[in-house]
């Protein structure tokens, strides 16, 4: 447990260290995939996880999966994050293929990482 969430002999909540964003691509007013994307802070690091990814069957194959990634992706930038992480079915070679061509690179196991590459950092830092 991290000790500046404990305080006086009590556990205190996650206020401010988990911020959560919900990204939804429509047609019209039809929703047709959203990314449910968390950022949080452990001390002085900042951790992305894309939670969850979804687009409808018929919507596939069409880029929108891989908007909606990306714009999480660049709200964990602007976050200044030191990694993200995805986690796939240990099955799921098409979702571990898909996560490999946006940058992610396998662990152990299902999950994925993703961190910005030094031209990114330094674009970031204004450098």
């Amino acid at each position: 447990m991290n000790p500046a969430r404990r305080r006086r002999g009590k556990i205190t909540g996650l206020e401010g260290s988990l911020r959560t964003r919900v990204f939804v691509a429509e047609e019209g007013r039809r929703v047709l995939g959203f990314a449910w994307a968390n950022l949080v802070q452990y001390a002085n690091t900042h951790v992305g996880y894309i939670e969850e990814l979804y687009v409808q069957g018929p919507h596939r194959r069409r880029g929108i999966g891989s908007a909606l990634v990306t714009r999480a992706l660049r709200w964990f930038a602007e976050a200044e994050v030191e990694v993200v992480f995805v986690s796939t079915s240990a099955g799921d070679r098409v979702a571990q293929l898909f996560y490999h061509s946006l940058g992610f690179r396998r662990t152990r196991g299902p999950w994925f990482w993703w961190a910005p590459s030094p031209k990114e950092r330094a674009t970031r830092s204004g450098h």
